[in-house]
């Protein structure tokens, strides 16, 4: 195709056109048309040009008028001194679990939570804490109605961290440590020390107080002071107050008075203690005893003792000590058997057993083993005698059948029978509690006689075989009397040892009523209330309980489960009205700081010595690295954190729980079991392998589930 130039004449002739109308001359009012639309892009650039000067004057009055506002609401105008009695606090607080209760004027108690805090780098405390909301202007008084725990804080009284009084809402955290479980969970340092060296806390519980306003710590202000009134788990002697340093995570001692420092008109209306006019004088603190410059040492003893008298929760089930090496199952089949053979008539509860039977084997073999033993002296020849067992108790002198002693000495040793040379007869009018002999060469032997009134008698004597008595065979009859006795004293031992498992294992089997009485009253209840403790014994034996492993380890489970669960949802006796809730130990505190404090005992325990160096590993062979180590011991209810990390504590024959919380903040269990077989002997370090428990012991109530508490 032929390419051809386009004709341009078509768009001559529109230019042409266009140029034609194109009006030379401008209206008269295209200025002001102009104006008119460029006013507001003017007016922006005016206002840009202003704003540059006015913006920094505008921002100092805005600040002005900021300070000014807040030091109004931070302020307020002096107001007059307000009695305690006429500050806004409700009659009667909600319980903390009641969601639904309805809100007290001036005071907002809220349910329980549990908000996570870390505690000294050892992990996380998850023990649960109550949060209460008041304002500051007016104070607020609480009392825990499951502990019986009641805090104080007075109006206008708190401070920020710039120290200037607080006004508006602001929020109080209480959180309370009263068993072991909860001293696992909460991560916190059971362990003291002073110039006199390291000591192990043996605690009487432990609280925390916080006080906040939108999440900012808040002190009381200089002068001021809250009253706390903490009833402790047990009666404690000789227990100090302690405050935890939250920037050292160390203990400090806090002097005594603290205990007998609240005000007169508090006391009054709060510790009026049962039986005394003085309502200053609290149970096991001394009125205006001296100050010690350091707190007292109690005895390991002391502290075991304080420990088993902990039974502050008047009606629900007691917790019995529990050897280590505890088989559920062989000691529900014998407190069943023995039981029903106490119910149905077959054995009786022995006076001995009934007046104590908590108290050492040892002491009460002693004191059981009384009896009527009386001198009986040959006719014809009177210097020949038998020990004759008239009520049948030691039956081990029935291998002297056929014998005679002679005495040797001629003078009767006693520590009150006035004896002497001229008087050589035994005399034969007296009934002796308890007789021992003991062979020391050939046929001589020592013979012990103890009476309470007589005292005690000893003499050396011969052992000779009587007329006709033909087969004496001295050896023999000395064997065949320690055998005896070996075996009278193991069926006590064993018929002893049978009565506690009863009484133990009886509290699974008892009802709600039964729980309010102590075990010397329960005992008397049985034998009173024989048809009904045959039936429940009976039916128990009918179970299987009485002979079946499995059904006998199951019930105890049972048991144990529905005790935490009673436990942990019960209030404590501090909380409740009763007589025996008000005898416990209550500390009246005044204090000037919020933070962690620690009612306590400190004690020695072992020797200087007693520790190796310690490491720690999984089962997989993974390392440890302990940023705490807690030792307990279930029996006693010790527990305390190692002052060292990378030391272990040795106590032969003893079972000890170890638990370890590594960097991470997890937590890894070496049973009591593995710690009393470990052979310490000439041992210098140990590598102990340990269990991870921590995602199955997250709570207080999953540490007590877990160990079986």
């Amino acid at each position: 195709m032929e390419n051809k130039n386009t004709s341009n004449r078509e768009l001559e002739n529109l230019l042409r056109n266009g140029l034609e109308q194109v009006n030379e001359s401008p209206d008269n009012d295209l200025w002001d048309k102009i104006e008119a639309r460029q006013q507001p892009q003017n007016l922006g650039l005016r206002i840009r040009h202003i704003a540059r000067y006015m913006m920094p004057m505008a921002a100092a009055v805005a600040l002005l008028l900021a300070g000014w506002w807040y030091f109004d609401q931070t302020n307020p105008a002096p107001q007059p001194d307000t009695p305690l009695a006429q500050t806004e606090k409700p009659a009667s607080v909600a319980p903390e679990d009641d969601e639904d209760a309805p809100e007290a004027p001036g005071l907002l108690v809220l349910p329980k939570t549990n908000p996570a805090q870390t505690v000294s780098g050892t992990g996380t405390n998850t023990v649960p804490a109550s949060a209460v909301r008041f304002r500051a202007e007016t104070g607020m008084e609480y009392q825990s109605p499951t502990t019986g725990t009641s805090v104080h804080i007075p109006a206008n009284g708190l401070v920020d961290a710039r120290g200037r009084i607080v006004r508006g809402e602001v929020e109080l955290t209480l959180r309370e440590y009263r068993n072991i479980p909860d001293f696992l969970a909460s991560g916190i340092p059971m362990h003291y020390a002073d110039e006199r060296g390291s000591f192990f806390f043996n605690s009487g519980g432990m609280f925390e107080v916080r006080v906040s306003q939108n999440g900012e710590p808040l002190s009381m202000a200089p002068g001021q002071s809250y009253d706390l009134v903490f009833p402790a788990t047990g009666q404690l002697t000789e227990a100090s107050l302690f405050y935890l340093n939250d920037q050292t995570g160390d203990w400090e001692y806090v002097p005594d008075p603290v205990f007998n420092s609240m005000s007169e008109h508090r006391r009054e209306s709060h510790l009026r203690v049962v039986g005394s006019d003085e309502p200053s004088v609290y149970p096991g603190i001394q009125k205006n005893r001296p100050t010690p410059a350091l707190p007292p040492i109690v005895s390991e003893d002391e502290a075991i003792r304080n420990n088993q008298r902990r039974e502050n929760l008047p009606c629900t089930p007691r917790q019995w000590e529990m050897p280590s090496k505890f088989d559920p199952a062989v000691w529900v089949k014998t407190a069943v058997r023995t039981g029903h053979e106490l119910a149905t008539g077959k054995t009786k509860i022995p006076g001995w057993f009934r007046k104590n039977p908590w108290i050492r084997n040892e002491t009460l073999l002693n004191s059981v083993e009384h009896g009527e033993v009386r001198i009986v002296r040959n006719r014809d020849m009177g210097e020949l005698f038998f020990p004759e067992d008239v009520s049948n108790t030691f039956t081990e002198l029935r291998a002297f059948k056929d014998c005679y002693f002679r005495r040797t000495n001629d003078v009767a040793n006693s520590d009150r029978m006035d004896y002497t040379k001229e008087v050589k007869e035994l005399p034969t009018d007296v009934y002796w509690d308890r007789i021992v002999i003991a062979q020391e060469e050939g046929s001589k032997c020592q013979i012990w006689l103890y009476s309470d009134k007589q005292g005690l008698l000893q003499m050396q004597a011969n052992l000779l075989p009587s007329m006709g008595n033909k087969n004496f065979d001295l050896e023999q009859v000395l064997a065949d009397y320690k055998a005896l006795r070996t075996q009278r004293l193991n069926d006590l031992e064993t018929r002893l040892e049978n009565l506690r498992k009863f009484l133990a294992v009886a509290i699974a089997f008892q009802s709600q009523d039964e729980w309010c009485m102590h075990h010397q009253g329960w005992l008397e209840y049985f034998e009173t209330q024989r048809p009904l403790m045959a039936k429940r014994y009976g039916e128990l034996v009918q179970a299987g309980l009485a002979t079946n492993d499995s059904l006998a380890r199951a019930a105890w489970a049972n048991w144990n489960a529905r005790k935490r669960e009673i436990l942990f949802n019960t209030p404590t006796a501090a909380a409740t009205t009763g007589a025996e809730g008000r005898e416990n130990l209550q500390f009246a505190l005044r204090l000037t700081n919020f933070g962690t404090y620690n009612c306590d005992q400190i004690m020695r325990l072992g020797q200087p010595g007693d520790f190796i160096y310690a490491s720690y590993q999984t089962t997989e062979g993974k390392r440890v690295y302990p940023t705490s180590v807690s030792i307990m011991e279930r029996n006693t209810r010790l527990f305390f954190t190692l002052p060292e990390n990378n030391k272990m504590i040795t106590i032969p024959g003893r079972g000890l729980d170890i638990v370890v919380t590594d960097r991470e903040g997890r937590q890894y269990h070496y049973p009591s079991e593995a710690y009393a077989q470990v052979d310490w002997n000439n041992k210098k370090s140990n590598t102990f392998t340990v269990k991870d428990v921590t995602d199955i012991t997250r709570t207080p109530k999953a540490w007590a589930e877990y160990l079986e508490m």
